[in-house]
């Protein structure tokens, strides 16, 4: 099934680029949970470092 919300995975080896949809288990889904919880709990003072 098509959803185009649904994060991606992006690999290469050099010579072919891979397009995947991410699953709980990727190392980038685990990443991407844990930049959300990061964003939820310090989103705030993360923007006013930023600025």
């Amino acid at each position: 099934m098509r959803d185009p919300e649904r994060p991606v995975e992006l690999t290469t080896d050099g010579n072919a680029l891979t397009i995947r949809p991410m699953t709980e288990g990727t190392k980038g889904a685990r990443v991407a949970r844990s930049l959300k919880r990061v964003n939820d709990k310090h989103g705030k003072a993360l923007k006013r470092l930023g600025e």
